[in-house]
């Protein structure tokens, strides 16, 4: 099973869908304090997703300024915001989303 497999699988369940969509509803509606445990650091910092893209760019696959935790979030935050807005994403969908992002951090 790949790295997209999983996410779609974990975003097809509906009980992820309403927990998803209850957070971003506490973040929206929280206070400073909340938002400030946020501000500077993003959540695809430490995430699977972005060490697999580290990896990758530190090996030459990927341009050499690449930044990880920015290819992650523009990999999945439109994701997240289709999940959210729309409902569950297709695997084309997904695969498109990926091959955008990829294709610029490519070497030049």
């Amino acid at each position: 099973m790949t790295w997209l497999d999983c996410e779609l699988e974990q975003a097809n369940m509906n009980d992820t869908l309403v927990m998803a969509r209850s957070l971003m509803g506490a973040l929206v509606t929280s206070g400073e304090e909340t938002r400030s445990l946020f501000a500077g650091r993003s959540v695809w910092d430490d995430m699977e997703l972005t060490q697999r893209i580290r990896a990758e760019a530190e090996a030459g696959g990927l341009h050499p300024d690449t930044d990880p935790t920015a290819v992650a979030s523009a990999i999945m935050d439109p994701f997240i915001i289709q999940l959210l807005t729309a409902g569950h994403p297709s695997r084309e969908w997904m695969e498109a989303q990926v091959d955008i992002v990829l294709h610029g951090a490519l070497p030049r």
